[in-house]
């Protein structure tokens, strides 16, 4: 019924034996006490019918906060989804997303670049000269306006 969000981000344990849980699909942060990991750490087989109150209410709260989700739930679509949407919404603001490089070895569970064709490859010189000529006619340094820049180290100078 539920699965663990491949975006959820745990750090060590804290003094009380509480981890701290950071979710950066939602930018939700909290403290998982030892009760709730053992509910995260099981929730794939979890049996809600044989659980008590007390549990059903944390399943209910790491569900709200998105460290848990439905388990036909598709993430990685949800991400490309918005990602179009912002692409291609009518707006005055200009924004541009740009990957100097794709060349990653971080290897996050949640990254669809490393699935394409173009995945592994770096900017060219003269990619990156035609990239700033099309910000400095472009942008036109409102508030709505964003550069985004992606990859390993951003050398666009």
């Amino acid at each position: 019924m539920y699965k663990k969000s491949i975006y959820n981000i745990i750090v060590d344990t804290l003094e009380n034996d509480g981890k701290l849980v950071f979710n950066t699909m939602t930018c939700v942060l909290g403290v998982m006490d030892l009760n709730t990991q053992a509910l995260y750490e099981n929730i794939e087989s979890l049996d809600l019918e044989a659980i008590d109150d007390k549990a059903k209410e944390s399943v209910n709260t790491m569900f709200s906060m998105g460290y848990i989700l439905s388990k036909n739930y598709d993430e990685i679509s949800i991400i490309k989804t918005r990602g179009r949407m912002q692409r291609f919404s009518s707006t005055d603001a200009l924004s541009i997303t740009v990957a100097t490089s794709l060349n990653c070895n971080m290897a996050c569970t949640y990254c669809y670049e490393r699935r394409t064709a173009i995945a592994k490859s770096d900017m060219d010189s003269s990619m990156q000269n035609d990239i700033v000529n099309f910000v400095k006619n472009h942008l036109k340094i409102k508030s709505q306006d964003n550069l985004l820049l992606l990859g390993m180290v951003a050398n666009l100078c």
